[in-house]
């Protein structure tokens, strides 16, 4: 019954703190039924709206009788028409947004894969920013063999330079490992921050040099919430309205911005038409129910609803960060100040043994075990040093994050 090597490594967890997370969910704090259970700040999904978006979901079952039916793998033509529109709406006026350059798929985690699979022959390196999205680990690697290559950004306030891309691109050399694609996460996750127009274009013109793809993850391109920030911008904009070159490829999803996490949909944009014939295949693997993709067609098209739903969550959003970060203050716990995105990093070196990564673990568990509170490790983010975590505000209630702050404060008193 062994499973062959290839099968012994799928088996792998997706991240360190899986098993944990698990144990949490089984007996998570509600302020009424479990007072005493977990309270979990390390799902970065956003719950803080659900109620009203679910509501209007009600509205939106009105399926055609050919979604019974085999269409194109790559997404319902209207869905994709529907996404084209508000990706122009909403994320970049500027760009003339092409419905035949999207494809729809569950996730994109699944999109990342097979870019990974297309782009990348086993062995070969991704460089991405760090500290990042643990999972792109997995993403990229786990079916494609790709081997992801760590720009670390954390000496440089998080943000990326052409220094620090010729860096990682010399420590692939010297490891014999052939670069194929540049990932960026656009807002940055862990960060909590944007990139600029200008580290883009940068970003873009270096890749097209070194002759590599890159790839911007802007799934959180709809949750911008600093009052003083800067509008995001989306990598179409480095080229609009001209078209994106064909190394550009552009993902976003309805999990993030909508909380929909469950629906799995998420979208590839790519003017790449060779690699938009590959996802004609590919896709067939994960490809999105008919009936999802007409009921979230049909929630795009009410521009006046998205709106307002897009404001509250915005809102929301920043009212659980406004008070995070007045309760850290008061505790004089460092942080990266973020404007972006549903989690922040916040830095407890102070409160380690030592500055080991062991020592970040000896304290990841003493706050899951002794305090019930679960953050993502800084070490699954690959940050450059121990000590930091990633706090994820927008899962939890607001009385649960209040719960979760009471207990950090008097676990650190302890």
């Amino acid at each position: 019954d062994a499973l062959p090597i290839c099968g012994v490594a799928v088996t792998a967890p997706l991240n360190a703190y899986n098993d944990a997370f698990f144990v949490a969910i089984s007996n998570a704090h509600d302020p009424e039924t479990n007072p005493d259970g977990y309270a979990i700040l390390a799902v970065a999904e956003n719950n803080l709206n659900v109620e009203m978006l679910m509501e209007k979901l009600k509205t939106c079952r009105d399926i055609p009788l050919s979604a019974s039916r085999y269409g194109s793998f790559r997404g319902v033509p209207l869905f994709r028409s529907n996404i084209a529109r508000f990706v122009k709406r909403t994320i970049c006026p500027l760009y003339e947004v092409n419905a035949e350059s999207i494809t729809v798929s569950a996730g994109c985690g699944s999109l990342l894969n097979g870019l990974s699979l297309t782009l990348c022959d086993p062995g070969d390196g991704v460089i991405i920013p760090s500290p990042y999205y643990p999972a792109f680990d997995n993403d990229v690697g786990l079916i494609a063999g790709a081997v992801p290559i760590r720009a670390p950004t954390d000496e440089n306030n998080y943000r990326i330079s052409r220094e620090i891309l010729e860096q990682a691109w010399l420590d692939s050399c010297n490891r014999n490992v052939r670069v194929r694609v540049l990932l960026i996460s656009h807002p940055v996750n862990p960060v909590g921050i944007t990139y600029s127009l200008e580290e883009l274009t940068m970003c873009l013109s270096w890749c097209t040099e070194r002759g590599i793809h890159l790839i911007s993850d802007e799934i959180y391109a709809n949750s911008v919430w600093g009052k003083d920030c800067d509008k995001f911008v989306s990598l179409l904009a480095v080229t609009a309205p001209a078209p994106l070159p064909a190394n550009a490829h552009i993902l976003w999803g309805f999990s993030k911005d909508f909380g929909l996490s469950g629906y799995r949909v998420g979208m590839l944009y790519s003017e790449n038409a060779q690699l938009n014939r590959a996802f004609e295949n590919l896709s067939y693997f994960s490809s999105v129910s008919n009936e999802i993709q007409y009921t979230l067609s049909n929630l795009l098209a009410d521009d006046r609803f998205i709106d307002q739903f897009l404001a509250e969550s915005k809102s929301s959003i920043r009212r659980n960060y406004e008070l995070i970060t007045t309760e850290l203050d008061a505790l004089e716990i460092p942080f990266v100040p973020a404007h972006s995105a549903i989690f922040m990093m916040v830095d407890l070196r102070g409160l380690l043994d030592g500055a080991s990564w062991e020592d970040e673990r000896r304290l990841w568990r003493e706050l899951f075990e002794e305090q019930k509170l679960l953050f993502t490790p800084g070490e699954a983010c690959h940050c450059h040093v121990p000590g930091f975590f990633r706090l994820c505000f927008a899962w939890v209630s607001l009385p649960t994050l209040q719960v979760a702050l009471q207990r950090f404060k008097i676990g650190r008193a302890s």
